[in-house]
């Protein structure tokens, strides 16, 4: 048995389908998974270990790509990503739309106040794997409210910034400290006021909006405390896309190793396509969410998309991201995406199934 290594972050994909639902189907082709280590955090943004899968947000892997280790890893897939997104303020608040948010106090995470601070409060190029690459995920709140402030024909000077703690915003210490490097582990209890220092301190009256994504926005807005003030999810520039990447050395010495893989990925996404419920309920107990979160999360029919892809239109995705990290000073340039993946994998897992 062929053993390998695998993390995945809060998104929805078939690998976390497959991992949970078809363990025989990777058996019966010589391969077993066990998720990374806690003390081996660091491999998810860096991607270090040689027989090693993960699937998530394509920020870690386009800095590992871009920035730190080019060639570290092969990009073998992607699947796109369209779940809510936005500010949540209380249901009581004032606040109806963007355009209200003028001279209100938005609640921020350290790393996405470093970035609008141009990074000059940071030496981001020498700052450990782990904390350079929290630097980088500061850019989905910082882009979420810009474009949020955008749709009420507001600036970043007509809000004021309140320094708040996020449940991804973690240090290398806390993932190391979880009992395993998975999201229910990772981000636990994340839509409490008690395990949330966003929602106290929205509830506190600290700030009047906080910033929330995918599943865990939902696990909130179902909770009812908190209302989403405008649904970037549903505007395609702020489209998403995960990234499905592999150990460059397994993917050159063992290729039939990642091929098994994603044979079993792409069965598994087929699946997913006449079996929501299912899914969801995989979903939720990876995530540690409520299965009613998941595709209001997610998006309604997101299982049906689940199919790890790498045509044109996924990798424009990929470029939106790409941009917004080159202009503000994350990536020194867009990575080149044609010599980063590697297309031989997907090509006959969809070949077969066709």
């Amino acid at each position: 048995m062929f053993e390998l290594y695998y993390s995945n972050c809060p998104v929805p994909s078939a690998f976390v389908v497959a991992i949970r639902a078809f363990e025989k189907e990777f058996a019966a082709r010589g391969v077993h998974f066990s998720v990374l280590p806690s003390e081996h955090s660091t491999t998810h943004f860096s991607g270090d270990l040689p027989a090693y899968f993960r699937f998530g947000g394509e920020i870690p892997p386009l800095i590992t790509q871009g920035l730190r280790a080019p060639g570290t890893t092969r990009l073998i897939g992607l699947t796109p990503l369209r779940g809510i997104q936005g500010y949540f303020v209380r249901q009581d608040s004032p606040i109806r739309s963007p355009a209200d948010l003028r001279g209100k106090r938005v609640g921020i995470a350290y790393n996405a106040r470093h970035v609008v601070n141009a990074l000059n409060d940071v030496d981001y190029r020498g700052l450990h794997p782990w904390d350079q690459t929290m630097c980088a995920l500061g850019t989905w709140e910082l882009r979420a409210l810009l474009h949020t402030l955008a749709v009420g024909g507001l600036r970043l000077a007509d809000v004021e910034l309140v320094d708040v703690r996020t449940p991804w915003s973690l240090s290398l210490a806390d993932a190391q400290a979880a009992a395993a490097h998975s999201p229910k582990h990772l981000f636990r209890d994340t839509a409490s006021r008690e395990g949330n220092d966003q929602i106290a301190a929205v509830l506190d009256g600290r700030c009047d909006a906080i910033f929330s994504f995918l599943a865990y926005g939902a696990e909130i807005e179902r909770r009812g405390q908190l209302r989403l003030l405008a649904d970037l999810g549903e505007r395609r520039e702020d489209d998403y896309i995960s990234a499905f990447t592999v150990s460059a050395g397994l993917a050159q010495e063992r290729p039939d190793i990642v091929q098994a893989v994603m044979d079993v990925c792409v069965m598994a996404g087929e699946w997913a396509k006449t079996h929501p419920d299912e899914v969801c309920a995989i979903m939720a107990e990876n995530l540690g969410v409520s299965p009613q979160s998941v595709p209001r999360g997610y998006g309604e029919g997101f299982h049906t998309e689940l199919v790890p892809r790498l045509d044109t239109d996924a990798v424009r995705m990929l470029g939106q991201t790409q941009r917004f990290l080159v202009d503000h000073g994350l990536l020194p340039a867009p990575v080149d995406v044609a010599a980063w993946m590697d297309r031989r994998f997907i090509d006959q897992a969809l070949s077969a199934t066709a």
